[in-house]
């Protein structure tokens, strides 16, 4: 099917470029009720869509079109031909499509062994071999096991492939404290077979599940203490200040630093990179087929560079374009810390994490803190909320010297913040 999509494009007076995209998925789906197999599932599924561009009075207009199985030699001319209108009426301003002829093949992730079936029934054994206690229980586990052959090609003939094989669960822990059961959600993403680290993961979440039965409201007394942000919320500052350096945000005037602005009086150093051991979200190229570069954005805590896709690239000028990439990673020579010190209190699961780019809200709803006293003693609170603005709390912020790994941020296991608001 894309070869003939291809030859339609290709025959068409109007078209002046394309980009395509396809994959080829196949995926072992396991779901369980209290440790009981419900529902398994096999799934083969494909997937081809295309962009076309259409040059027009001096403009560069584009539309998307989808192509499934049922798709005939008629629809797919029907569905290019209604694309080809709808990029005429487009007004974006032209830009070169990848040319970069270093064509790629790879493959992403470490898995062991090559059944998904295997691998996801042993997925569910570490993650079920974890529930071994009396007050609390697993309520459900999901386990998606994926594998995704990605291809790309664009009218330049430039050709990319990669295939890459993910495990995707989702744990719902249940603990009951006498008066009521509490839940906590646990969902993770990995590009290896580290088995190990899954049973880290969910022993760690039973173990704030308990936690919270038992938490209470905070007191006056944790108010002005420094607070400790690590897991979800860190991974979202991390990324946001990447990617508040985006061509895209920088080109639509909505990113809030500049070349060669500081960002914090401190030898922050910050890349994105397209791919990075134990990161899941590793890609080796971006949507418009440009293979990802390592690229330093943040340097000794002043901005050096912008990043992002050819397309805005382009807009701004730029003659070097990293890609868009996925992972951020985080180094940090000063203001670091191999203890932390009492009192501070640790924020272990937010409800919702929220960050707000434009004006540097940063908080949300926590359903799990730990308030370490003056004395070493550790208090669970739940039911409260915390807020700061990242700008300013970035410019005397700690780093741990201790280092992490997740999805898509490499760096300090976590961040110590002062003058935080605790409501």
């Amino acid at each position: 099917m894309r070869e003939l999509l291809i030859q339609h494009l290709n025959q068409h007076p109007l078209i002046s470029g394309y980009e395509i995209s396809s994959s080829h998925t196949t995926g072992v789906q396991l779901f369980y009720v209290l440790n009981k197999l419900e529902t398994n599932r096999y799934t083969d599924n494909s997937d081809l869509s295309a962009t076309i561009y259409v040059d027009h009075d001096g403009f560069r207009g584009s539309s998307g079109i989808v192509i499934n199985a049922a798709d005939s030699e008629q629809s797919i001319d029907a569905k290019i031909d209604k694309a080809v209108k709808i990029a005429q009426t487009v007004n974006n301003p032209f830009f070169a499509l990848e040319q970069d002829i270093n064509n790629y093949s790879g493959k992403g992730g470490d898995f062991k062994d090559d059944r998904l079936d295997q691998i996801a029934l042993q997925c569910a054994k570490t993650i079920i071999d974890c529930d071994v206690n009396q007050d609390g229980w697993l309520n459900s586990i999901e386990i998606f096991v994926t594998r995704r052959h990605h291809q790309f090609i664009n009218s330049n003939k430039i050709q990319r492939e990669y295939i890459s094989t993910k495990i995707f669960a989702e744990v719902i822990p249940t603990w009951s404290n006498q008066k009521e059961e509490v839940e906590l959600y646990l969902s993770f993403k990995q590009d290896d077979d580290d088995y190990q680290t899954i049973a880290e993961r969910v022993l760690d979440i039973l173990k704030q599940a308990r936690l919270r039965s038992i938490a209470e409201k905070p007191s006056d007394k944790i108010q002005g203490a420094d607070v400790v942000i690590k897991g979800e919320m860190l991974d979202l500052i991390a990324r946001e200040l990447a990617y508040d350096l985006n061509f895209a945000n920088v080109y639509h005037h909505s990113n809030h630093y500049q070349l060669a602005d500081t960002v914090v009086p401190y030898n922050l150093n910050v890349s994105v990179k397209g791919k990075l051991a134990k990161a899941a979200d590793s890609m080796p190229y971006d949507a418009h087929g440009t293979l990802i570069k390592d690229t330093p954005i943040i340097t000794n805590g002043k901005v050096t560079s912008f990043w992002g896709n050819i397309c805005y690239g382009q807009y701004l000028n730029y003659d070097r374009f990293s890609g868009n990439a996925n992972i951020v990673e985080y180094e940090v020579s000063d203001q670091c810390f191999e203890e932390l010190k009492l009192p501070y209190l640790e924020l272990c699961n937010f409800s919702s994490p929220q960050l707000e780019s434009n004006s540097g809200y940063c908080g949300g709803e926590v359903r799990l803190g730990l308030y370490h006293d003056t004395d070493g003693k550790i208090i669970p609170l739940s039911g409260f909320s915390v807020s700061t603005n990242i700008y300013e709390a970035l410019k005397t912020a700690e780093f741990s010297q201790e280092k992490t790994t997740s999805n898509a941020y490499h760096g300090p296991k976590y961040l110590r913040l002062k003058n935080v608001k605790i409501n």
